[in-house]
């Protein structure tokens, strides 16, 4: 069960002040009055347990309790943090709540900085937040504050995170002077507040009490009798913030009724599926903020069908798109994306990847890994990523609405088939409907428990089957010789010392940059320079080819100093970087893959979200002017002057051969139009060397603008 927790701070004496902060007097009045609010049975229903509120307490006290909240809250919950009182900014624009114990001179010490509760807030499961400030940031008439400032800090608070919906809502802007009035109990944002609360603030009349509708309500009053202007920001809302309902909406229930009308309605009919109905009855039997906030998409739908904004079949369209909950889904992933290839190693059969498409699920029906044929026929398609649950290609099958109530069905908790079979109908936008026949096994581990699931899904027919198979050839081929070519990749290059002097020339331009990303990771020959270059560095290392990855693990057991600093993820970069929030690399390295991607323009672009501002790219690629048979001959000599030509001229061919296969996309790009691709993702170029690695590539150093 979510709950909801309130903390309600209220500060008006300031005894260590030396007379700087003037006392308030409506602070203590404004939590009492809170508290009364929120405890509104069934409508704003804050438990009095969990109302917790703090008067004239010192600073260490009050950020413990919120520190101490934050901590003990769940995934579900919603955290009210309310202050009211004198707001103080340093020089540095920091915005610092009073206390009992502040002194003015000594806000660090002394007072909450807000970006303090930020930092609880990141560190907190919890994914509702609010914050409500009804501060007098000044003490004393007339006070000028630095403009902006106080806006910046709160606009930074609520961007921190993404992912964790947060709603921050102020009792006016840097520059001005909350206000309180001769005569009345609260302050005139407070009263507004509470007024809107008890229902006031129902701007739209759905019975319910949105964040934003809320802060637009007391907005509109508070501008009539006072000159400060309310604000509020929000970042990464999952839906709409309900943080209550009001008397009418708890009453009447009267679009729950009409919805619930409309489906029974359409329920006789044969062209309108049970499992939407059976759905929509068990939404209609949520809270409220559960509803409108977790499942707001849906209760968008069913509010527009039973107003008859959308007609029958466009809902039920629009419906089939939404997630619908499958058995076990769980967030986050229960194996990290660092542990993942080390559990897929165990699990993975020998004959995976060069299988029909195949895929290994968790225990918890998330994907682990999956074969070329399946990243081909349907992974890339649809977008998805390893880590994900199966419940995103399921979703997008052309009988979702079978494959779902079979699932709740079959897989019961304690009773798990240890064999699985069924049709699978997926309508492919390049070879048409295609169906499979599914056959899924359980893999156990030594403990008896689910290690695994293999996935195996026959192709039994395909609108268009010629084509179909000549793209699993091309597939399965092209995958071949990059196996081939990870075994020949380090017996040749680690000889050629021209390869040596680019990867020195490459880790060189990374500057101080201690999380660094390598795209496109072969064997790990970047990562390691990378992290023999620094002891404090980290490396994510992106490769999606197996036989690559198995060369890059058995020399990593060589290589126990760095074993903790380099973390392997196994994934083409152009959907794994998905996985990663923005700004989390300080660097990212590409040597010799950017070519091979088969979206440049968008493995750039996502290069650049994961880059922090002024982030460097570091890449070398070839170009139209490359001359492949130039490098080969200059490896060739290399070779034979360390005698070793004819030891490994089988590895030398395969490589050729590999280059040879690849040529049209080595030769695709000019060095102008390479430039300009970088640049219209966002990076400024700072510094090319050209020619580089016997004339084969350009090297390129550029940065990220932070004004992007």
């Amino acid at each position: 069960m979510s709950k909801k927790i309130a903390v309600l701070i209220g500060s008006s004496e300031f005894p260590k002040s030396n007379n700087r902060l003037s006392v308030l007097k409506c602070p203590l009045n404004d939590v009492d009055g809170l508290r009364r609010t929120l405890r509104t049975p069934k409508q704003l229903d804050f438990n009095d347990d969990d109302i917790h509120v703090l008067r004239n307490e010192p600073s260490p006290e009050v950020l413990n309790r919120i520190n101490q909240v934050f901590v003990d809250a769940n995934r579900e919950d919603l955290v009210l943090i309310y202050y009211s009182g004198h707001g103080k900014t340093a020089l540095d624009g920091s915005l610092y709540l009073t206390c009992h114990n502040t002194n003015v001179d000594l806000l660090i010490g002394s007072a909450v900085d807000v970006a303090s509760i930020a930092k609880c807030a990141s560190m907190s499961r919890c994914q509702r937040v609010i914050l409500i400030l009804d501060c007098c940031y000044s003490g004393a008439a007339g006070e000028i504050l630095s403009k902006g400032t106080v806006d910046e800090r709160l606009q930074q608070l609520a961007q921190k995170e993404e992912g964790r919906g947060k709603f921050v809502m102020t009792s006016s802007t840097a520059t001005q002077i909350s206000t309180e009035k001769e005569g009345e109990q609260y302050s005139v944002f407070t009263k507004h507040l509470i007024n809107g609360l008890n229902g006031a603030g129902d701007l739209d009349g759905d019975g319910l009490i949105a964040m934003e509708e809320l802060s637009c309500y007391v907005q509109r009053e508070v501008a009539k009798e006072a000159p400060h202007t309310p604000m509020h920001w929000s970042a990464d809302m999952s839906g709409t913030l309900i943080i209550g309902e009001t008397a009418d909406g708890v009453d009447g229930r009267l679009l729950r009724e009409q919805i619930r009308r409309t489906v029974d309605g359409l329920s006789s009919t044969d062209f309108f599926p049970n499992s939407i109905a059976e759905a929509v009855y068990t939404l209609l039997e949520l809270p409220d903020g559960e509803l409108r906030g977790k499942h707001h998409a849906h209760a968008e739908l069913m509010t527009n069908l039973a107003r008859r904004v959308i007609p029958v079949k466009v809902f039920i369209e629009k419906w089939m798109k939404l997630k619908a909950p499958l058995p076990f889904v769980e967030e986050p992933s229960e194996i990290q994306v660092e542990d993942r290839w080390e559990h897929v190693r165990e699990a993975r059969q020998h004959v995976f990847d060069l299988n029909l498409p195949s895929y290994l699920l968790s225990s918890k029906y998330r994907f682990l890994d999956w074969n070329p044929l399946f990243d081909e026929i349907i992974a890339k398609p649809l977008g998805l990523t390893r880590g994900s649950h199966a419940e995103d290609f399921v979703l997008e099958l052309d009988n979702s609405c079978d494959v779902i109530e079979r699932s709740r069905s079959t897989f019961k908790i304690g009773e798990v088939p240890s064999v699985d079979y069924e049709e699978l109908r997926f309508d492919s936008s390049k070879f048409g409907m295609i169906t499979f026949h599914k056959l899924a096994s359980q893999i156990s581990a030594d403990n008896g428990e689910i290690l695994a699931w293999s996935v195996c899904l026959n192709i039994t027919s395909a609108e268009k089957w010629g084509l179909l198979w000549k793209h699993i050839g091309l597939r399965l081929d092209r995958e071949v010789n990059w196996s081939k070519y990870a075994i020949s990749y380090d017996k040749i290059l680690l000889h050629f010392d021209k390869y040596l002097e680019l990867i020195k020339a490459v880790v060189g331009m990374a500057g101080s940059a201690q999380v660094c990303a390598d795209l496109g990771a072969g064997t790990g020959n970047v990562s390691f320079e990378l992290l023999g270059a620094s002891p404090t560095r980290e490396v994510w290392a992106y490769e999606s080819n197996e036989a690559m990855l198995e060369r890059m693990r058995a020399k990593l057991k060589k290589r126990p100093e760095i074993v903790d600093r380099l973390f392997v993820v196994k994934g083409d970069a152009l959907l794994s970087l998905r996985e990663k929030g923005e700004g989390e690399f300080d660097a990212a390295f590409m040597v010799n893959s950017l070519y091979a991607m088969e979206d440049k323009e968008f493995c750039l672009r996502e290069v650049y979200r994961v880059l922090k501002p002024n982030g460097v790219l570091v890449l070398s690629t070839p170009h139209n002017e490359t001359d492949v048979l130039r490098l080969f001959a200059a490896i060739k000599a290399c070779l034979a002057g360390k005698n070793l030509h004819e030891e490994l001229r089988p590895h030398l061919e395969d490589a050729y051969a590999r280059h040879l296969q690849m040529d049209q996309a080595i030769h695709e790009h000019t060095k102008k139009s390479t430039f300009q691709m970088i640049e219209a993702a966002g990076f400024r170029i700072e510094e090319t060397i050209d020619p580089a690695y016997v004339g084969a590539v350009v090297i390129v150093r550029a940065v990220k603008r932070a004004e992007k």
